[in-house]
């Protein structure tokens, strides 16, 4: 009688413990389920310090930059810049300007900066581009300043219907002075369209890609030029395509062709230092 009920209850015993299990698994699984489902969320729109993905537009930070105020703007502030594209990917025509100001925002110490004067520096095609209108699937090329309030680093915080996707701090640092940089930056944009130009003949006439300068790059017969990104030397294309190594493996012309792709890659691989 005794080894009958002790039997009885070892199988109840395992009863409820599978039971148990199968609560658990399927504790498991609907975690499993609901962290998956979130993720799938937190990556359909963000901000990763450099890109803004989001539901009509793609925004890419190109070049961030300190200047010192020039006396011809009647202030005396310091601001940060970005120079940054971006690409309408819905059916709405947009501008760069306002989509920017839709996203992003600056702080210092926990206060919002003002929107500042462009540095002299602005070419007028980035003035025309701040107000232009985008139609779906094009990208162009914009800057935006903003007021610095102090030493304190700057953080750039982006949102979408309300909510942050990501933010950025840069430390303010290696100003320089606007005015001195507008004849730089002139003589610099000289040199590099006489290059190109000197580039895109060179290589219609021998090969599909070509290097001959530091300061601009032909490769495929687009033209790219060297740009600081916070302190790291990438090449942006003059046109549109964007930083030269994600261009490449998104443009047809290039993956399309193994002879192409082979001579774009060892290209890349030289000017970037990382063979």
């Amino acid at each position: 009688m005794r080894k009958s009920v002790t039997f009885g209850a070892v199988m109840l015993m395992g009863m409820m413990l599978a039971a148990c299990g199968n609560n658990s698994s399927t504790s498991k699984s609907s975690q499993s389920t609901s962290t998956s489902v979130s993720q799938k969320q937190h990556d359909k729109y963000y901000f990763d310090g450099k890109i803004a993905d989001l539901n009509g537009a793609k925004i890419k930070i190109t070049g961030v930059h300190f200047y010192d105020s020039a006396s011809d703007l009647g202030y005396d502030k310091q601001e940060i810049v970005f120079d940054y594209q971006i690409t309408n990917k819905s059916g709405k025509n947009i501008n760069a300007n306002s989509s920017w100001l839709a996203v992003f925002k600056a702080y210092q110490d926990g206060e919002e900066l003002n929107i500042g004067n462009l540095p002299a520096d602005t070419t007028q095609q980035i003035l025309n581009n701040q107000t232009k209108t985008i139609k779906k699937g094009e990208t162009v090329k914009c800057r935006i300043a903003y007021e610095l309030n102090g030493s304190e680093k700057v953080i750039l915080k982006a949102t979408h219907n309300d909510k942050q996707i990501g933010k950025k701090s840069f430390k303010p640092d290696n100003f320089k002075e606007q005015e001195a940089a507008t004849s730089e930056n002139n003589n610099s944009e000289s040199s590099s369209s006489s290059i190109s130009s000197a580039q895109t003949s060179e290589s219609n006439a021998n090969s599909s890609t070509s290097t001959s300068s530091s300061d601009a790059v032909t490769i495929a017969g687009h033209t790219f030029h060297h740009t600081d990104f916070y302190g790291t030397d990438i090449l942006v294309g003059d046109n549109g395509e964007g930083e030269a190594g994600e261009w490449a493996v998104n443009s047809p012309e290039v993956y399309g062709n193994e002879s192409t792709k082979e001579s774009v890659q060892n290209q890349l691989h030289s000017v970037y230092n990382n063979n």
